[in-house]
């Protein structure tokens, strides 16, 4: 399981950086700390996946 972590933070650094994007305005924009974000990048914090996680965090950001 830690594996799809790790493909997840690949990728949102990979888009992140394609987008010039720096970890303090991307977290910005999704409403989290850059250490956090710089955490899941690197896949040492995990993200929740569970549906109501999600539901919550979407509820957060509109």
């Amino acid at each position: 399981m830690a594996y799809i972590y790790q493909i997840i933070g690949r990728n949102i650094k990979k888009y992140r950086e394609l987008n010039k994007l720096t970890l303090e305005k991307l977290s910005e924009k999704i409403n989290i700390s850059y250490q956090n974000l710089s955490k899941i990048e690197n896949a040492s914090k995990l993200l929740c996946l569970e549906p109501a996680c999600l539901k919550k965090q979407h509820k957060k950001l509109t």
